[in-house]
Formats: structure tokens, C-alpha cells, sequence
């Protein structure tokens, strides 16, 4: 538990400013004399840490019981607490369906890979870094597939295309990948401030960003759903309203390629903007669902649920560009 404790300054030599460092913390970490600590410097504080190299690895062990949903949790849960080796232990040797499940899982999340499995053992180690693939590049990414998955959504859902729809479909897997990766992450980089500073991230930019990876994640969610919608009974009725659609498309992305500028630029006025073009997009989708709603009721429920999805899209953004503006 963190608490406060007071130093004085002193002057070593003629003008170098000193502190010591509390006993019981140099005692707990069993630090000595000669042994290197890092300095991480804040706007207006300083952490310090010990660096040592070789740090021993954190392992976590499962033990296999009848419930598949729990055994995911667990293994889920122990890779976003960053464990660096899970240990999944049976009394007896894995069903067809445990080992299956814990692939599936696998396939999900970045990094981990099954370096020893056994009838009643499977060892996992987590082999990704995170300063060679930084936080910032995979939301960045995950925003880029994210993007694109909405725009070929409305694309598949005019013309007709399963192969796309179902393409699209297929990509949301990779958008979850990528979340879970950057919730590890920044998972790390909130309790391990020598992280965050390699990672060049503050705690606050941690939370920020775990908020614009989720909103990036649910854009995936709604392109998904739109790619549904385009695998079910074509309706040649959607291409009469097909220059309206694309233009939502187009509308969406220029939100979406601005807001992103924005955050990483931190313009302030570019994010306003983004925010005024979400409010313009919402007045667009409330006149073609009543210009739907005139000329084909039929059609009505089907064309609403996709423009829902595409405005909680265009609202993802301006989630985005919230985060900008203080």
C-alpha cells in the first residue's frame, strides 16, 4: 500500500541536492550499496525504481475443474494481469473440448503461445514485448482494420457480397485480438512506471487510452453486425438508397480519420471539428430513415438497424475526439 513520507533536502559537496531513501523500502527490496536504481521523472515528481535485469518471470496455475466458461475467464484473466507463464494443471488428461477451448482462447490473444503440453498439462508463455509493438501503433492499427471493416460492411450490404460481408465479419476477431493486447498493456504500464516511461505514456494517457481502445472495439462490434445484416435475404430495395449509404460511409470516415489526427497530433480545434461533423452526420441519418420510411415501410426495420450502427460508429469518433478536448 502506498503512503507518504517525508525527507529533508541535503547539500552534498557544494551544491548537489540529496535525499535518502526510507530503510524499510531499501530492506523489503534488499537493495545495496553500488546497486543501480532508475530515476523516472515526472512533470512534477520523481518515481524511483529499482533496475534490475533478469527479473524473475510471474506464473500462474489453473487448475482444470468441469466448467469450460470458467477455465477462459481464468486464462483471460491472468493474461491482461500480465502473467508471463499460465500453467493449466488436470487430475486427469484434457477432453477434446478443454484443449479446444484453450486454442480458441489462444487464437484471441496476442503473444501467447503453448510451449509444453502433456494428457493432463499445457504450459503457455506470453512472448510479446511490449516496446517492439508500443500501445499507441496497435490502437492505431486496431482503429485502421476497424475503419475499414465498416466501410466494406456497407459496401457488401449494396452489392450484395457474401464473401465480403463474411470477410468483414472475420476481422472483428482481429479488432478483439488487438484489444486485448493493448488492455495488457496498459495494464503493465499502469503498475510499472519504468514501463510507461519506455512506452512514453503517463498514467492518465492510460486511462484515456483504454477508453479510446474500447470505443475502437466496439466499432468492430457495429461493422460486424452491418456484415451480418448483408448476410441475410439480399434486398435489391437497399441500392435505391444506395449514393445515401455511401455517403454515410464516407461521412464516417472522414470523422474517423480526423479524430485519430487529432489524438495523435492533440489538436484541440481539429477534435472540435470532428465533433461538429458527428452532430452533421446525426442530422443525415435522421433524414434518410425518414425518407426510407416514406417510400418503402417494408424496408424500414432492416435500413434502421444498419444506420444505428453506422451513427454508434460515427459516435465512436467523436468519443475519440472527446478525449482530446479538455
Amino acid at each position: 500500500m502506498a503512503r507518504v513520507v517525508k525527507r529533508r533536502l541535503q547539500v552534498v559537496g557544494r551544491s548537489t541536492l540529496a535525499v535518502t531513501l526510507p530503510s524499510e523500502w531499501v530492506k523489503r527490496l534488499k537493495l545495496k550499496k553500488g546497486e543501480e536504481v532508475a530515476l523516472i521523472v515526472h512533470e512534477n515528481s520523481l518515481t524511483v525504481m529499482p533496475l534490475r535485469r533478469g527479473e524473475r518471470e510471474k506464473v500462474a496455475e489453473i487448475s482444470i475443474d468441469r466448467d469450460r466458461i470458467i477455465l477462459e475467464r481464468q486464462l483471460l484473466t491472468h493474461y491482461l494481469s500480465g502473467y508471463t507463464t499460465i500453467v493449466i494443471r488436470s487430475h486427469r488428461p484434457l477432453t477434446l473440448d478443454e484443449k479446444q477451448s484453450i486454442g480458441r482462447l489462444l487464437s484471441r490473444l496476442a503473444g501467447l503461445e503453448i510451449v509444453e503440453e502433456k494428457a493432463d498439462l499445457v504450459v503457455i508463455k506470453d512472448i510479446s514485448d511490449p516496446t517492439v509493438l508500443p500501445v499507441k501503433q496497435v490502437i492505431k492499427k486496431m482503429h485502421e482494420i476497424a475503419l475499414s471493416m465498416q466501410m466494406d460492411a456497407v459496401t457488401s450490404l449494396i452489392k450484395c457480397d457474401r464473401m465480403l460481408a463474411e470477410d468483414v465479419i472475420s476481422r472483428d476477431k482481429i479488432v478483439d485480438r488487438l484489444y486485448f493486447l493493448v488492455v495488457k498493456q496498459l495494464r503493465a504500464a499502469s503498475a510499472d512506471p519504468l514501463l510507461a516511461a519506455k512506452l512514453n505514456i503517463t498514467p492518465l494517457e492510460c486511462l484515456d487510452l483504454r477508453t479510446i481502445a474500447k470505443s475502437i472495439e466496439n466499432m468492430g462490434d457495429y461493422a460486424e453486425e452491418i456484415g451480418a445484416l448483408a448476410l441475410e435475404e439480399c434486398s435489391r430495395e437497399v441500392r435505391e438508397f444506395s449514393n445515401e449509404l455511401i455517403d454515410l460511409s464516407k461521412h464516417i470516415y472522414s470523422i474517423h480519420s480526423k479524430a485519430m489526427e487529432s489524438l495523435m497530433e492533440r489538436d484541440v480545434v481539429l477534435a472540435e471539428s470532428v465533433i461538429a461533423m458527428e452532430a452533421e452526420f446525426k442530422e443525415k441519418a435522421s433524414k434518410l430513415i425518414e425518407l426510407i420510411a416514406k417510400k418503402s415501410d417494408g424496408m424500414l426495420v432492416k435500413m434502421h438497424r444498419v444506420i444505428d450502427n453506422l451513427r454508434r460508429i460515427a459516435e465512436c469518433g467523436r468519443d475519440i475526439a472527446d478525449i482530446v478536448v479538455p
